[in-house]
């Protein structure tokens, strides 16, 4: 293909002539997936693409057999709706040659009017039409777009001008292509709903849930598809599988609501769990504050009361030293001021004898070294000498 041509998918229509999709919206819908990053979907898209991918994927890997007995319920009676009449048959007689149980829709009626009302919900019927009844769009399309075949094929019916949407059942039909594996076969189903809804009118009065409305192929075989729409469907009896669905759907709602419940109320305890632990710890940690001041104060008042102890030990005190004094100064002698700084006692006064004094305050065991501050003056009025000495307290061992 020439650089810069653009592709040209072929659309059948129940095997007529082959027509060229010429249409700018089938090219740009097919465009948009083989070219991915040429538009961005939204998340969900993407999520949704991704689960219908695995699932197609888990469909192609497991056999027909085995893959039609995990998702087919247990089916009763299949009813082939032909343009000529419907036929009744059992589902162990699907094959073509089979003798029907009913050949016509009056027959069909008066065969499952038989069956006792209360044992319909357990009769699963399988309605088909016959593929050659339907009108089919066929179209390759890439494998990428694969997820999007049928909103290309109703595109195509669109372009084509084929039967009206409010007229019709519609269904999708992708099977990959022989040999190829970029390819797929897309087959849009469409069967008139003047074809089924009568048989489906007949089987909703007598009480009979309906699997699924497909096609059957010549062969007697139907394919994976389901005609019927979830609007037509919602007025279709149930039947005991349908109401076990729903049974099943509103236990697990229910579980989950339930669970969501618990998980809430538990996180709602959890929650004032942590209230209270953070009350509490502020509690313990404004207490924990005051201790600690208080732990300080008593520190402080512990060292106070050491410092004083070992001042009291290493010097005497103020009373000791004036019971001293008054010990060792004649009574002639009598002391104006006394003052303590530290290890010095300052002394002044008047005595008959200034340094008898100092000799009799040295020779105690008290003071260590006594001396003149000023010199000795003699006091004309009373006839005494005036002094004033430094005294030296002694440190004891």
């Amino acid at each position: 293909m020439p650089r810069g041509a653009r592709s040209v998918w072929v659309t059948a229509v129940n095997g007529h002539p082959h027509e060229r999709a010429a249409s700018s919206d089938f090219f740009h819908a097919t465009g948009d997936m083989r070219h991915p990053g040429a538009k961005r979907r939204a998340f969900s898209g993407r999520l949704k693409a991704f689960f219908r991918w695995w699932r197609d994927a888990l469909q192609g890997v497991l056999p027909p057999s085995v893959r039609s007995a995990l998702t087919r319920p247990p089916i009763s009676a299949i009813v082939l709706v032909r343009r000529e009449g419907c036929e009744l048959r059992p589902w162990h007689g699907r094959r073509a040659g089979d003798v029907p149980l009913a050949s016509s829709l009056t027959e069909m009626t008066v065969r499952l009017a038989r069956i006792p009302r209360p044992l319909r919900a357990f009769r699963m019927l399988e309605v088909r039409v016959a593929e050659r009844d339907c009108v089919i769009l066929e179209n390759l399309l890439p494998a990428s777009a694969r997820h999007r075949a049928r909103e290309i094929l109703r595109m195509e019916q669109h372009r084509v001008g084929l039967l009206d949407d409010s007229r019709v059942y519609a269904a999708c039909h992708v099977e990959p292509v022989a040999g190829d594996r970029r390819r797929v076969r897309a087959r849009l189903y469409l069967v008139k709903r003047a074809l089924v809804d009568p048989v489906l009118d007949e089987l909703a009065v007598l009480r009979f849930p309906i699997h699924a409305v497909t096609v059957e192929t010549a062969d007697g075989e139907a394919l994976p598809l389901d005609l019927l729409p979830a609007e037509k469907r919602r007025k279709l009896p149930a039947g005991l599988s349908g109401w076990l669905n729903r049974a099943l759907m509103a236990l697990a709602a229910i579980v989950i609501i339930t669970a969501l419940f618990v998980a809430g109320m538990q996180g709602w305890w959890l929650w004032k769990a942590n209230q209270q632990l953070d009350a509490m710890i502020a509690s313990s940690m404004q207490q924990a504050r005051a201790v600690m001041g208080k732990s300080a104060q008593l520190q402080r008042h512990v060292e106070l009361a050491t410092l004083l102890r070992t001042r009291k030990n290493t010097r005497p005190i103020l009373v000791a030293i004036i019971d001293e004094l008054s010990r060792i100064l004649p009574s002639s002698a009598y002391v104006e001021r006394l003052a303590l700084n530290g290890n010095e006692v300052r002394l002044t006064g008047h005595a008959t004898s200034a340094s008898a004094l100092v000799r009799a305050l040295s020779a105690s065991p008290m003071f260590d070294k006594v001396s003149f501050i000023s010199p000795v003056r003699m006091d004309q009025a009373g006839g005494k000498e005036h002094f004033a000495l430094r005294i030296q307290l002694a440190s004891k061992k």
